[in-house]
Formats: C-alpha cells, structure tokens, sequence
C-alpha cells in the first residue's frame, strides 16, 4: 500500500510519500525541489522501518538524508553545467555512510564528456570495517556513421591501488527497429585482464532474444542465451497476453477509439468503433493499431511520467473526423493498465466575414475558436477581404473571439460569438456548415452608439440584430 501527496510553494514544490508491505515494514520519503535564483536545489529524506524492500531502499537501510544542488557557469559564451550533491546515510548495522557527488560535463559537437568525483566514507561497526574511497570517473558518448560510441574510464584516488582501475569500450548499432548489435572491450587494472564481448538482441510480438559471448586475455570463454517475456491480463482481447515487454515494470495503457456522432465525448450504443489507427504515446510512436474492437494498447510506458496518449490523424479512414481533444494525459503506473477513451469526432466547417467598427472589411486578425471550458481548439486569420474558414472543426458547441493581440492593437473588444449570443455557435450533425456571414467588431470602449448591431447568418436560418454580450 502506498500514497503519496504533491505541494507547490512559488518556486518550491514539496512531495510526501509513504509505502506499507504487510508483514515486513514500512517506508517514508520527503522531498523536496525548487529554483533560487541561477541555482536549482532538491532535498531528500528516507526513513525505513522494519524490513521493507524496495529499488529505493533496501533491507540494511536505516535513513537517508540528502541535498543536491546545480547550475551552469558562464564563461563567455560557453556553458559549463555543475551538479553537487552530499548524502549521509545510516544502516541498521549502526554504521554510517558520508557520500560527496561533484559532476560536470562538456559538449563539443557530437561528442559529450562528463565527469565525476565521488569521494565516500563508511565508519565501522560490528560487522563492517571503516573505509574511505574516492575516485573519478570519466564518460564520453558520440555518433559515428549509424554507431553509438561509449567510453568510460575510473581512477582510484586513494587506497593501496591509486591509478586506473577500470576501463571499456563499447559499441552499439541499430540493425532495425526490432534488434540491436553491441561490442564491447573492458580491461579490469587490479587483475590486469582484457575481456571481448559481444551480443545481439531481437525483439519479438510475444518475446525478446538476446546472446552474448565474450574471451578473456587470461584464456576464459563464455556464451549464453536469454529468452524473456512477461505474462499479464489482456484488456483487448480477455485472457492472458504474452509480450516481450516487462509489464510488471512498465506502465500500459488500454485505448478504445470510437466514432463520437452527437459530440458528447462518451460512446453511445450505436457509435461505432474505429480499426487500424495508430495510438500515440509522448512523443515516440507505437505499433499499436486498434483491432476491430477499436482497441489497443500501449505498452512500456514509463512510470510516474505523465505522458499524452493520443492518435495519428493521418490514420483515420474518414478524412472528415478528427479528435475531440488533443489526447488524455495520464501518469502510468508500474504493471498497471489505464482505460482510456479517445472519441473522433464528425467535423464540420465555419465562415464568416470580419468587419472594423466602421463596417469595412478588417483582414489580417487572428481568430480563435473556443470549447466550452475555454480551450482554443482552432484559429486562423481573416484574408483581404475579411473573410475567415475554420475547418474540420468537430461537433459541439463553441465560442469566437479575437487572439488577445490583435484586440489590443486594433482596441476592440475579444468576444465576436459567446454561449449567450442569440443563436449561439453549435457545429452538429444537422449543421455541419456554419455560416455567419458580416461579424462587426466593437470598440474596446464598449459604448454602443459607436457599433451598429451584428448579422449572423447560421446555415439556412438568419438571427438579425444580435447584440454581442
């Protein structure tokens, strides 16, 4: 069981969480982030109690206390980011654990280096001994020609062993979206010894592939085969699915596409799903195309990230719909699947012809259509004639206005069509073309003997002497 509450104070933003496993202990963690002025800082409590386990605090962890800290330096033009970081930790043993953190890094074209000292010391206790270890360690990472280049280097600055203690070399290439060749060459200095590696992964529907072989200077020689696939329920088609991903860590999403004929944003009985479009996810694609169900699901989504699930446009078999909203922003959640509806709406068209207060043709004027919570869902910007076209605009009801810009340099007043204007704005299955014909804009002063009434031509019926609220 766990639960966690967020708190923003100006620039400082505070997080409390706290997690329970029944019969072995419990956990707690405060932490805390914020800007001063160049500098951003974050602090971090974590106290266990008990014998709970997690990738954040293991079973010999008493608390941990930490404070962190980063900007850049200017130095001319260049930039030279510093990060900083001190923890002190206490475990069960009694021992206590100081640890300093000071990282750097530099970019030069395409290639990227950083390092970092780290200096650590542990006291005794009746079952550790003290020691004390500081080391620096250097990371440089390029593309070369469809290669990804990684070196890392770590030298001793203290104990009997001072100088280099590792090093490797390693090299990536992607054959395809689905496999992956790696190289690699490590010299370990304390054992004085070289190893070879290499390896090669696939990924398929329901598994993952990968084999690796290595030879060592001192005559060793291994191989071996993985095979990995994770088991989980299926929300699309009912049962269990099988897939290469690691479902227990990773956050899916389950998304039911849907064609949203009234515009209300819930699928009725007799709305129809929509197949083969593709669901995306942040901004990288999946493979996931919604089956005759109209579902899909995403996988390996990245926990406690909020992400934005939404779809191609370019997917969808009817030129004439487009999504209701944007997407539905989730925060995944690690082996959990979240339902999610998208509806496609019907879209429809709407026109006009801008008018200055003087009732001559205004171009140039950004227009912005609003939904009903106040969200810009369409603009676009009148012509030399003062005509404007707002296209694929879905079904509902909206609002127009003038872009806040634009308002205040010609000093007119925003609202063109509110909810209260006679007639209102509403793009439906019996409307699906609006026309509003001459829309006069009002003087910012807002005095009426200076604006003549408004026309607004919807479709076939005519509302005549409209005033604007």
């Amino acid at each position: 069981a766990e639960g966690a509450v967020a708190r923003s104070f100006g620039r400082l933003q505070l997080e409390l969480s706290g997690a329970h496993e029944f019969g072995a202990g419990s956990v707690a963690e405060l932490n805390t982030a914020g800007r001063f002025g160049r500098f951003n800082f974050g602090t971090n409590l974590l106290v266990s109690f008990g014998n709970f386990t997690s990738e954040f605090a293991n079973e010999e962890l008493d608390y941990r206390a930490g404070f962190n800290v980063d900007t850049s330096l200017k130095l001319g033009r260049f930039g030279l980011p510093i990060q900083a970081e001190a923890t002190h930790s206490k475990l069960k043993d009694g021992s206590e654990i100081n640890e300093f953190l000071l990282t750097t890094s530099v970019n030069a074209g395409r290639v990227a280096v950083s390092a970092q000292l780290d200096h650590q010391e542990q006291t005794a206790s009746a079952t550790t001994r003290a020691r004390q270890d500081t080391r620096v360690r250097l990371l440089a990472n390029t593309r070369l020609k469809g290669l990804r280049l990684r070196g890392n280097a770590t030298f001793l600055l203290s104990g009997r062993q001072k100088g280099l203690d590792t090093a490797d070399i390693r090299i990536d290439k992607e054959l395809d979206r689905d496999s992956d060749l790696q190289g690699q060459l490590e010299y370990m200095a304390r054992s004085d010894e070289f190893r070879l590696a290499a390896g090669y992964s696939r990924r398929f529907d329901k598994f993952s592939l990968r084999s690796d072989a290595f030879v060592t200077s001192r005559g060793g020689v291994g191989a071996n085969i993985q095979v990995a696939f994770s088991l989980g329920p299926d929300p699309v088609e009912g049962g269990i699915r099988v897939s290469h991903t690691k479902l227990a860590r990773s956050g899916q999403a389950a998304v039911t596409v849907f064609r949203d004929d009234n515009g209300d944003g819930v699928r009725g009985p007799d709305e129809e799903y929509l197949k083969d479009v593709l669901v995306e996810a942040g901004l990288r694609t999946t493979d996931a195309y919604t089956g005759e169900n109209g579902r899909a699901i995403v996988d390996d989504l990245r926990p406690f990230r909020p992400v934005l699930v939404g779809v191609d446009e370019s997917t969808l078999g009817d030129p004439f719909l487009a999504p209701s909203t944007k997407g539905i922003v989730i925060t995944p959640r690690p082996g959990v699947i979240q339902q999610i509806e998208l509806p496609m709406s019907p879209t429809g068209e709407i026109e006009g012809l801008l008018l200055n207060p003087s009732g001559v043709y205004q171009p140039g004027v950004k227009i912005e259509l609003l939904d009903m919570r106040g969200a810009v869902v369409a603009n676009t910007i009148s012509e030399f004639d003062g005509f404007f076209l707002l296209q694929k605009v879905p079904y509902g009801e909206y609002r127009l206005r003038v872009a806040e810009d634009a308002a205040r340099k010609l000093a007119v007043q925003q609202e063109l069509i509110s909810a209260k204007t006679v007639g209102g704005l509403r793009v439906n299955r019996d409307q699906d073309i609006v026309r509003l014909g001459p829309i006069k804009l009002r003087n910012a002063s807002g005095d009426p003997e200076k604006d003549d009434p408004m026309v607004i031509a919807a479709g076939d019926a005519a509302v005549k002497d409209a005033p604007l609220p």
